[in-house]
């Protein structure tokens, strides 16, 4: 081994300027480098520079590569400067490359950054006889280090003399190894950065050419569903997919069976060529072939796999046939319906060949699929005109069995006199058209957020559900919260099922019931009227479900029809109440205006008498007196009738929760919004003043609901010191309030008498777009 300081009989000065001349190779070599665009080029004129300026025989690039079960890499020239008449090592058949077996020692040397200088007799074998062929006296080794790892090697090799490097030198060395490893390896990262572009740049143009394709499939597909005539779609199909994948022959082909020699066929029978390309359809050998004459072919097809092959690599005589057509290159995607192979799609490339990719192939065989459900769909034709007659007469039995239901229903609901009675025949209708054991019908109450049952049907028969003691625990509202699945799907107006015994906690303690009952699965159909919820109607079944009844639309009909016959009932019980009000309180207003100022008449009669009347005719004043007394006790009598024809709801309650009550009956009934606001610290009004505001209030109401299609209500009581207001506004169609007509037909008239009777002031604002405003203004005093 080399001293680091060998041949101390040279000067410093020497060193020094063996040195400057290092340091300057290497800022050259690093200039070459970066400045020349061809890499090969700049790494051999670095190499070239670096090896005149040491005075070396031979300077070489050696990099690693992994060798499979080994722990240590092995090396191979990669770049390399000779002197003249120097053996090339790069070139050499034995010692371009090898391994670091009998050199461990120095592997671990150059990987901890350490250089190795040897003159040859100090080199171990077997890798000394390698050198000494090469021509090697003396070797210099510099580690070179790319992001820390020992990458490689810049070797100094003397053939001619032996010449020595000192420690100093070999540092510079380094250097200019660090660069050259660190050049290499930026070029290798270009390298493959460029590679990874144009890799990149044509999988880029691969999917541009598959999306385009896509797109063209998903068109084709929707062609062929949407195109009644299949003979016309599919040579348009056909059409599609080769102008956009450039092919020059596109084909339908179909297996059959000759009739006269019941061999297996496959005959083309659409087809699409590019300009210039002869048609097969019409060939006279070729347009119908033998599956004995493809069996190669067709075996995978067969097997439901796409083919693709060149047309060179095909056997005899199948290659002359297809190069009779100038086929190049063809493919196939196998066609199946339910399963059954019934032929191909099949491409050929007459221009050039090529290999599809197996993107490409995949989108292909999504064309293949939509043209093989246009054929199914071509088959199923006849077969549906043939199954058409039976379905539609089937359908039609079934139709005029609905509409007879339902007609019966609708006749029912328009000469059933009782409400309750009709729901008893829906239950009874859909439990038979369902099919169920028993059936029944819940009501929903919004403002306790319970249901409660009101009738039950089993097998065909009402059941008393208030004396059969069955249902004692159904007598009483159930709460909403017990059901919350059914509650969810009530107010979102879905038709759900369920199987009982999966459903345990759905039930709760009502499961006991519904076993002894023999329930087995439930469905439960919604009543609405607008997005209001009103109930339901619950089907009970004896066997397990797994999905609604197939004629479940008639179901919900009838259902429909239930929740109108709610509607109703609830309709008319309004206009019953409102009638016995309207007329308890005209018969009051008839009391009020002629018996009670009768008997007010005859009382002041009698007093005026009783005055003229000589006071010596005791026996005729006793007699006045006897019917003043009985006059005023008349009078006393007729407002008491008046006081008891007074709206009931104020009787118990005040005039801002009469409002209040009115508010919450309304929004009961109707979708729309109805604010009621009371402003101000209430206090209490005659009895006459406050029937009258409340009387204004609901005709108020009633008239925006009826007559502004209102979306939203607003009714103010304004309690002040001094006055009383009432408003009433809407945001509906207004009108005129000048118009006699409009006056007289919205029942303003009625108003207008009532606040003329209370000696209250009445403003009424109302215009197209912004609605209806009606103020009511009465003082205290």
């Amino acid at each position: 081994m080399l001293a680091p300081n060998y041949l101390e009989e040279n000067s410093n000065g020497m060193r020094s300027h063996f040195g400057d001349r290092i340091l300057e190779a290497t800022t050259i070599a690093v200039n070459a480098l970066l400045s020349i665009d061809n890499f090969d080029e700049a790494v051999k004129t670095a190499l070239q520079v670096m090896g005149e300026s040491l005075d070396c025989d031979r300077l070489g690039v050696i990099e690693h590569f992994p060798i499979p079960l080994s722990t240590l890499p092995g090396w191979r020239s990669l770049y390399e400067w000779n002197a003249p008449n120097i053996i090339a090592q790069i070139s050499h058949p034995t010692t371009a490359q090898g391994t670091y077996a009998g050199i461990e020692e120095w592997y671990q040397r150059l990987q901890a950054g350490e250089s190795i200088s040897c003159l040859l007799e100090e080199i171990p074998e077997p890798f000394r006889s390698g050198q000494a062929a090469i021509g090697v006296k003396a070797l210099f080794a510099v580690p070179i280090f790319v992001e820390e790892l020992f990458w490689g090697v810049l070797s100094f090799d003397h053939c001619r003399q032996v010449k020595h490097t000192s420690t100093a030198e070999l540092t510079l060395l380094k250097t200019a190894a660090a660069c050259i490893g660190s050049a290499i390896q930026r070029q290798r990262i270009r390298q493959t950065e460029q590679k990874r572009t144009e890799e990149l740049a044509k999988v880029n143009q691969e999917l541009q050419q598959r999306d385009r394709l896509l797109s063209v499939v998903a068109q084709v597909t929707k062609n062929l569903l949407d195109t009644e005539d299949i003979d016309i779609a599919i040579p348009q199909a056909l059409q599609a997919i080769g102008e956009v994948a450039k092919i020059s022959r596109v084909q339908v082909i179909l297996e059959r069976q000759n009739p006269s020699t019941q061999k297996l066929q496959h005959c083309i029978t659409y087809e699409w060529v590019a300009g210039g390309i002869s048609p097969q359809i019409h060939h006279p050998t070729m347009a119908i072939i033998d599956n004995d004459d493809a069996e190669i072919l067709l075996r995978e097809l067969h097997a439901g796999r796409s083919i693709w092959y060149l047309v060179d690599n095909l056997p005899h005589p199948l290659k002359a046939q297809f190069q009779s057509l100038n086929i190049k290159s063809s493919g196939g995607v196998p066609l199946f319906i339910e399963g059954r192979y019934i032929g191909c799609v099949a491409f050929d490339d007459c221009v050039t060949p090529r290999h599809w990719s197996q993107q490409e192939m995949d989108v292909l065989t999504t064309a293949a699929e939509g043209i093989g459900a246009a054929l199914h769909r071509k088959q199923l034709v006849a077969h549906l005109i043939q199954e058409r007659a039976s379905t539609v007469e089937k359908r039609v039995a079934e139709l005029v069995r609905a509409n007879e239901s339902l007609r019966g229903c609708v006749n029912r609901l328009a000469d059933e006199p009782d409400l309750e009675t009709f729901w008893e025949h829906i239950l009874l209708e859909a439990s038979a058209q369902a099919k169920s054991y028993a059936a029944a019908l819940f009501l929903y109450d919004a403002s306790t957020n319970t249901s409660l049952m009101k009738r039950y049907v089993r097998e065909g028969k009402v059941i008393p559900i208030h004396t059969d003691p069955e249902f004692v625990q159904f007598r009483l509202p159930i709460s909403a919260n017990i059901f919350s699945y059914w509650q969810e799907a009530l107010f979102k107006g879905e038709v759900i099922f369920f199987n009982v015994e999966d459903n345990k906690k759905l039930l709760g303690a009502r499961i006991k019931w519904h076993r002894a009952q023999g329930h087995r699965s439930i469905v439960r159909v919604p009543l609405i009227l607008g997005d209001r919820p009103l109930g339901f109607i619950g089907l009970c079944f004896r066997e397990p479900r797994t999905g609604l009844p197939a004629n479940i639309e008639l179901i919900i009909a009838l259902a429909q029809q239930a929740t109108l016959a709610i509607h109703l009932t609830s309709l008319a019980e309004q206009s019953r109440q409102a009638a016995i009000l309207e007329e308890r309180n005209r018969m009051a207003r008839e009391i009020h205006d002629t018996l009670a100022q009768a008997f007010t008449g005859v009382i002041v009669q009698l007093g005026a008498a009783s005055r003229i009347i000589p006071q010596d005719l005791p026996e005729v004043q006793e007699h006045i007196t006897q019917a003043r007394e009985l006059a005023r006790e008349g009078l006393a009598e007729a407002r008491r009738s008046v006081n008891a024809l007074r709206p009931q709801i104020l009787e118990t309650q005040n005039l801002p929760t009469a409002f209040h009550h009115l508010v919450t009956q309304m929004s009961a009934v109707i979708d729309t919004q109805i604010i009621c606001k009371i402003i101000g610290e209430a206090y209490p009004l005659t009895v006459d003043v406050e029937n009258n505001l409340l009387r204004i209030g609901q005709e108020a109401l009633t008239n925006a609901i009826k007559h502004a299609f209102a979306s939203k209500i607003v009714i103010e009581l304004v309690y002040e010191p001094t006055q009383l207001i009432l408003r009433v506004k809407d945001n509906g169609k207004g009108f005129a309030p000048e118009s006699l007509a409009v006056v007289k037909g919205f029942g303003l008239m009625g108003i207008k008498e009532r606040c003329d009777r209370i000696k209250a002031q009445l403003t009424i604002k109302s215009l197209p777009q912004p609605g209806t405003e009606i103020t009511i203004l009465i003082r205290r005093d």
